[in-house]
């Protein structure tokens, strides 16, 4: 077991959790594979590495074999599917709440921070509705 091997099973508990969210393997995720379901768990332990555990790209890569600008991809990818993607968000909770203990400071904080994205993307869908009831009673009306 090499130095590297050592340092990597301190993130066993993010493994299996993104592997669980994810019903992956092991092996697929640190194989080659381009599935998507693969691709995206990828995505998440990459994003959890670096904004839970603070580890740079290129320590990131070095893991998976891989040029550091391709993780800082997923991880740019990854915080712009968390302001969006409702899906993604939901697999991002489930990962956290398996890792971390629920209910912690940083569970907390994220969720408190993911729930206010999503009331700003519920806000703006609303006025748009409202725009649109609005427009088209004008329409009704003759204006």
């Amino acid at each position: 077991m090499t130095a590297k091997d050592l340092e990597y099973k301190k993130y066993q508990p993010l493994r299996d959790a993104v592997c669980a969210v994810y019903n992956i393997s092991q092996e697929q995720l640190e194989s080659t594979n381009r599935k998507s379901n693969v691709v995206s768990a990828k995505r998440m332990f990459f994003y959890f590495l670096r904004r839970h555990y603070f580890l740079p790209y290129a320590k990131i890569s070095s893991v998976f074999g891989m040029n550091h600008a391709t993780v800082i991809h997923h991880h740019k990818t990854m915080k712009g599917y968390l302001e969006y993607d409702k899906e993604t968000i939901l697999e991002y909770i489930r990962v956290r709440d398996m890792v971390f203990e629920q209910n912690s400071f940083v569970t907390l904080n994220d969720e408190l921070e993911l729930l206010e994205r999503e009331k700003l993307l519920l806000d703006d869908r609303v006025d748009k509705i409202k725009s649109e009831i609005n427009y088209l009673k004008e329409l009704e009306n003759g204006n």
